[in-house]
């Protein structure tokens, strides 16, 4: 689940093919809350640039609205890391029930 997320990140992926390949391996609705997610994120870091392996944006001191911007851009990273934490752990969770299931059997 980590990797096509990353992989879309890195290369500018969109969000329907991204929503497509997480089906794959979550559900439906954690998968298009997820790529709703990594859309708004993939926009605003489109305004960074990469320098060294770290995303740059360079901003006046005095301009109080692109600080706000900077703000809102971290919020939305937040909230892609927590959608992410959300749904690995309920993907950690089916998992589990279903192995416990399979020992049940035996």
């Amino acid at each position: 689940m980590i990797v096509p997320v990353r992989d879309a990140l890195k290369n500018n992926s969109g969000t329907f093919e991204l929503q497509d390949k997480l089906r794959e391996v979550i559900s439906p609705f954690l998968a298009e809350d997820i790529a709703r997610t990594y859309d708004n994120v993939s926009r605003r870091l489109s305004q960074y640039s990469y320098e060294s392996q770290h995303l740059i944006k360079r901003v006046r001191s005095d301009d109080n609205k692109v600080k706000k911007e900077l703000e809102h851009d971290e919020r939305y990273v937040r909230l892609l890391y927590h959608t992410m934490k959300k749904a690995i752990s309920a993907r950690a969770e089916f998992v589990c029930k279903e192995k416990q299931n399979s020992l049940n059997k035996l």
